[in-house]
């Protein structure tokens, strides 16, 4: 079973739940909308994974990000964003992200995201 934090705001966390859903090997532990609550509860579940929503209403993710990174959790982190550009990669890679995926992806590429950077991997989306 691979444990997930999902930290985004409401409707996020209901849509990646809902292509989770199809994907039995995921579940999500814990949901959190703000940073504190994200990396207190990271610490405590330590979770395989961390979906991050990049900027949600009381939820920096790059900050949240190094945040975990620098705590040396072994957790990765995947960031959702609407960023359409190439250079809002760098930021995140540099905050110790493994990766970073569109929010309006489709699920199967949420899937793929998530397996490529719970392998070790960077996932960064094709252009």
């Amino acid at each position: 079973m691979i444990r997930v934090l999902l930290a985004a705001q409401l409707h996020v966390a209901h849509e990646v739940i809902r292509h989770l859903h199809e994907h039995p090997e995921f579940a999500v532990v814990e949901t959190a909308v703000d940073e504190a609550h994200v990396c207190q509860r990271t610490a405590d579940l330590l979770p395989d994974l961390v979906l991050m929503e990049l900027a949600a209403p009381g939820l920096n993710g790059l900050d949240a990000t190094k945040r975990l990174i620098q705590a040396g959790l072994k957790t990765k982190v995947l960031i959702l964003t609407t960023a359409e550009s190439e250079t809002a990669m760098i930021p995140i890679v540099r905050a110790g992200a493994r990766g970073f995926l569109h929010l309006s992806a489709h699920g199967y590429k949420l899937v793929d995201a998530m397996r490529t950077v719970l392998a070790g991997d960077f996932y960064l989306p094709t252009c």
